[in-house]
């Protein structure tokens, strides 16, 4: 198997297409001029053949990720609160990621009042903390609201809180506003997009004036063999190629690959969101700035 194909540039991806005709997926992502990767999952052998190999060293690699077993696990929000596919390593990248590419964009002062949806254990948080006032951390998962609590205990301008069962309901947030309102790779876990606007009104309704809102990581990808393509290649770029391929393995299987095919994934058009931005009377505006472990992904910056 040859991957290399130095007249495409790199790094790109490629479907085949007579296999997606024969219900089957097949993709290529090219990380180097001499270095690839192919992924190829078939309906009839539940999983995915994972391959790599150098045309010029002639190293070689491949593994069969089964589909894995299911539990009970039936939505998003379960499977975020049960999940352990994703280590604390990866959740400091990606907060040492957002911070480096949003410096510009999105930066942070000691004045700044932070609130960040869809937090997970508060590594944003805890990278931020020395440099704001206050954060106040909210998500669905009570293990993860529990571990950002023990964790940061002795970080007074730091807050937890678990969000209810109608996720898009800040009513506890009471009179406290905010300057900065991060909301990173969360809205594809929503229903609709509907979900997405009422998030934008709610948190408008605790923003100060001036303040911002990202809401970051967007798939602009539904097909999952290029979405999966931006992973590869921002791990290739940082030197951690290998820890993103065995995190891939496991996501590729059990819950989370049924939950994909089951509950999808909202991909949102780029006018999509700004639509939602003009029924409130807002306005924002795209970045490509690499801001999460996913440079698939899109970031969209709106100003109160």
């Amino acid at each position: 198997m040859l991957l290399a194909v130095p007249d495409e540039g790199v790094p790109y991806v490629r479907l085949d297409q007579a296999a997606e005709d024969r219900g089957c997926e097949v993709g290529i992502v090219q990380l180097d001029r001499d270095i690839g990767i192919a992924f190829s999952h078939s309906p009839h052998h539940p999983g995915f053949l994972i391959r790599a190999n150098c045309v010029v060293c002639g190293w070689r690699w491949s593994r069969f990720v089964s589909g894995g077993t299911r539990s009970a696990v039936d939505s998003w929000i379960e499977y975020w609160d049960a999940q352990s596919d994703m280590g604390d390593g990866a959740w400091r990248k990606n907060a040492e990621l957002f911070l480096e590419g949003s410096a510009s964009l999105f930066p942070f002062g000691p004045e700044d009042r932070v609130l960040d949806i869809g937090s997970g254990p508060g590594f944003l948080a805890e990278s931020i903390r020395g440099r704001v006032r206050a954060v106040h951390c909210v998500d669905t998962s009570r293990r993860y609201i529990e571990q950002g609590r023990q964790r940061l205990a002795d970080a007074p301008n730091v807050t937890f809180s678990l969000l209810g069962e109608d996720y898009l309901d800040f009513s506890f947030l009471g009179s406290e506003r905010f300057s900065r309102i991060v909301c990173a790779s969360v809205i594809q876990y929503f229903k609709s997009v509907d979900e997405v606007e009422r998030l934008i009104a709610e948190v408008r309704g605790h923003a100060l004036p001036g303040a911002l809102l990202l809401i970051a990581d967007v798939p602009v990808q539904q097909h999952i063999l290029r979405d999966l393509a931006g992973l590869l290649r921002t791990a290739w770029r940082r030197d951690y190629l290998w820890k993103v391929l065995r995190f891939t393995a496991r996501s590729l299987r059990g819950d989370y690959a049924r939950l994909r095919k089951t509950r999808g994934l909202l991909a949102l058009r780029p006018e999509q969101l700004e639509a939602c931005a003009a029924r409130l009377g807002l306005r924002g505006e795209w970045s490509a700035a690499p801001l999460t472990l996913n440079d698939a992904r899109r970031h969209f910056l709106i100003r109160f």
